[in-house]
């Protein structure tokens, strides 16, 4: 066996600085926030109400009583909802780029 020593050299850690002015800030993605609240929501919902049988016998007996006017009606809201939230989402954002936000792809 031989007594070579191997150095190892360790390059210095760069010194923490301050984000330079010219680099602008992370623009905050409300879309993404705002549909994974829905998402977030809406599986919540479907969590309870599959984990609790007199909730689950509750909807089943509702949705069995709608009549096609009425599931026509709630498609509407649904799709009303979507809309509203959607444009929500488009002002938010049209806001930030205002004031000097980057677009982000």
């Amino acid at each position: 066996m031989s007594d070579e020593t191997i150095e190892l050299q360790v390059p210095d850690a760069p010194a923490a600085t301050s984000p330079s002015p010219s680099v602008p800030r992370p623009r905050l993605r409300v879309g993404a926030i705002v549909w994974g609240l829905i998402v977030t929501a809406v599986a919540s919902t479907s969590l309870y109400v599959a984990a609790n049988p007199p909730v689950r016998a509750e909807l089943a007996d509702w949705i069995g009583g709608l009549t096609p006017v009425s599931l026509g009606l709630i498609a509407i809201l649904a799709l009303g909802a979507i809309v509203l939230v959607a444009s929500l989402v488009s002002v938010i954002m049209r806001a930030q780029l205002r004031r000097g936000g980057q677009p982000v792809g």
